[in-house]
């Protein structure tokens, strides 16, 4: 009898130094250390040809365990210069709509406006800060040709209907070019309706709207980037037809008045850093997504300096 008592009460007492030494464990404070950070510049800056002035957002980094608001550089020492020749710069205080913080914009100025072929170089250091060093060179226009507009690109894998754009891409460089490409839509869009005696609608009053979205190229080399498709187009290529689409903006009962592609040739910096950021966002809080390292073309630094080339391209309605 007595040894079945002390068999009864073994799993009683068993789980009550199991639920002690569990109490224990959650009110004991672990301490850890945290990794060392190496301080260094960020700096985001970002130009197209035409452009007088190049801004520049220059903030210090932070370590893992720091407060979001990232610091000023104190005592910063900044440099630009156009084709080797140094340019003014100015600095005011500013509203970031990002951080909600107050901040400082810094501005180089130039005599003319960016050409193609320019040079940019940026050099930066500030107290407890590594010096950096950016450059990167504006690439040539963009040449297109051919572009047609096609309203019914028929639907995508989800049932949205679609529109489509077909355009040649013409090189203009001796090396491999980097694109991206938006659609711009003008249409009169009907805000009022009306039924007439056999139930149809009819429009009773329009108004022109204008809309800008990214065009998807349909191609298997095409990335994605924060702002649609991205494209390196290589030497061998030459005169090459693409197609990208976009999702349909316009029903039936409005009417499109013209369409429009505006087409950057950008920066191999651009380029990469683009799809790096696209990506990072694309994983977003997934503990199971492969780590995403945003490039830099920002030595000992992080952030980039992209130059681009924008141009608009009418297209004819199909």
């Amino acid at each position: 009898m007595k040894a079945n008592q002390i068999f009864y009460f073994l799993p009683i007492a068993f789980s009550a130094c199991f639920l002690i030494s569990c109490e224990d464990f959650f009110d004991t404070t672990i301490e850890i250390d945290p990794p060392q950070h190496d301080k260094r510049i960020s700096l985001v800056s970002r130009a197209f040809a035409g452009d007088t002035a190049l801004v520049m957002n220059i903030k210090g980094s932070l370590a893992v365990l720091d407060a979001k608001e990232f610091p000023l550089v104190e005592d910063l020492s900044l440099a630009v210069l156009l084709n080797g020749l140094n340019c003014q710069i100015t600095e005011e205080p500013t509203f970031s709509q990002i951080s909600g913080q107050e901040t400082i914009e810094y501005k180089a100025h130039f005599n003319s406006p960016l050409v193609p072929g320019d040079v940019i170089e940026i050099k930066a250091s500030g107290n407890g800060y590594n010096d950096i060093y950016a450059t990167d060179t504006v690439p040539n226009s963009p040449i297109i040709e051919d572009g047609t507009f096609i309203l019914d690109g028929g639907r995508d894998e989800q049932g949205e209907e679609m529109m489509k754009v077909n355009f040649y891409y013409v090189p203009n460089e001796s090396k491999a070019q980097y694109f991206n490409q938006s659609i711009i839509i003008e249409g009169e869009q009907c805000f009022s309706f009306s039924s007439n005696e056999k139930g149809e609608l009819i429009c009773l009053e329009r108004r022109k709207q204008t809309s800008k979205s990214p065009c998807d190229l349909i191609d298997p080399r095409a990335i994605n980037g924060t702002q649609g498709s991205l494209m390196k187009q290589e030497i061998s290529d030459g005169r090459k037809l693409y197609t990208c689409q976009t999702r349909r903006v316009f029903d039936s009962n409005d009417s499109i008045v013209g369409a429009t592609m505006q087409v950057i040739n950008m920066s191999k910096a651009y380029y990469e850093y683009d799809h790096s950021v696209s990506n990072y966002f694309d994983n977003g809080e997934n503990p199971f997504a492969t780590p995403i390292n945003v490039t830099s073309n920002i030595k000992n630094g992080f952030g980039v300096l992209e130059l681009g080339n924008k141009k608009l391209f009418p297209l004819k309605i199909q």
